[in-house]
């Protein structure tokens, strides 16, 4: 029978994985040059990847101040209708207080980077020397290893809500969300490859080999995809490629 190990004994066995980050870290460390440019450029790469992740995808947040907080990519999405009306559902019951500001933030967060830019984007102010964000419209934030987010309240979310589900009605998003998609993806595989250069000093051109991509920039690639389980290196060439 397996028995549980407490934290601190499982760091002496080995048995806690290093984060996404820290992989990445160690991914571009094993090409050679300088370790504080190879952390850099992992920060870079994670919330690039992490934004073609969630551009077709959310987050599930929760925790408390004991067990800690957490952020975790969902896998899959209900589609851009179901969640444009399940969206002003919930913001509707928050209105009117059916549904508290915890469970409205989880709904939120919960709503892929796409359908969440179609909606909302932050009010900034000028404050000072500097510009915020218009705290006003929020009706919270949520912080969590690696992740932070500020919520609008649910009365600036509804007519946008309305104005989304007329366009979809009048013509289906699947070619916006494909495009919105390519600028994330295309972002991603220019983090990895501005790293490959400057952790290496090559260029870092295709190499193809029995008409498979090989060479180190793209084994690079594969690695990070199986980091965070992405499909921006394919074994078969591709104009994102070249």
């Amino acid at each position: 029978m397996a028995r549980n190990i407490a934290p601190s004994d499982a760091a002496r066995h080995g048995l806690i994985m290093p984060s996404k980050l820290e992989r990445v870290i160690a991914a571009l460390s094993r090409l050679g040059g300088d370790r504080a440019a190879a952390e850099k450029h992992a920060k870079r790469i994670q919330w690039c990847v992490l934004r073609v992740v969630t551009s077709s995808s959310g987050h599930d947040i929760g925790g408390d101040d004991d067990a800690g907080f957490h952020a975790r990519p969902r896998t899959s999405t209900a589609g851009l209708g179901r969640e444009l009306r399940d969206i002003g559902g919930r913001a509707r019951k928050a209105v009117i207080g059916k549904l508290s500001v915890e469970a409205w933030m989880k709904a939120w967060a919960a709503l892929p980077d796409r359908t969440m830019r179609s909606l909302w984007r932050p009010k900034l102010i000028q404050a000072a020397k500097s510009r915020t964000v218009d705290r006003d419209q929020l009706a919270g934030s949520f912080s969590a290893p690696g992740f932070h987010m500020i919520v609008p309240k649910p009365e600036l979310v509804l007519p946008a809500v309305e104005i989304e589900l007329e366009r979809l009605k009048a013509k289906p998003g699947s070619q916006r969300r494909r495009r919105q998609r390519d600028e994330a993806e295309h972002a991603a595989t220019e983090a990895i490859r501005a790293a490959y250069q400057e952790v290496t000093g090559n260029k870092g051109g295709r190499v193809i080999r029995n008409g498979r991509l090989v060479g180190r920039l793209h084994s690079l690639g594969q690695e990070i995809d199986g980091i965070f389980g992405t499909k921006l290196y394919a074994v078969k060439d591709s104009r994102r490629h070249r």
